[in-house]
């Protein structure tokens, strides 16, 4: 679905040297490649900062449907998020804080 118009599909290369796709386009394949190894954990710096948001919708429903499947820490500034997390922290004055 959204890999179909990519160059190479999920080979697309990404990185400094893709540049035939935009930057939520390499999200999306750097991510795809990662579920496709099913780790334990994945930790997700901003996963979505270059995505719009259907691309954004359709990565954070994929990653609430196999929530179960993998340990997820998420690191983003997009509140909007929040609404996903089990447990929220914050940084506050240089502290880590439990919201």
């Amino acid at each position: 679905m959204f890999f179909n118009g990519f160059p190479q599909g999920l080979n697309t290369l990404v990185g400094e040297d893709g540049i035939n796709i935009s930057g939520g386009q390499q999200q999306l394949v750097s991510l795809a490649r990662v579920l496709y190894r099913n780790p334990s954990i994945l930790l997700l710096d901003e996963p979505t900062s270059s995505m719009n948001s259907r691309t954004e919708d359709f990565v954070m429903n994929l990653l609430e449907k196999r929530r179960h499947q993998y340990a997820i820490i998420l690191v983003t500034h997009k509140e909007n998020l929040v609404k996903y997390a089990d447990r929220v922290y914050c940084m506050e004055h240089g502290l880590l804080v439990q919201i």
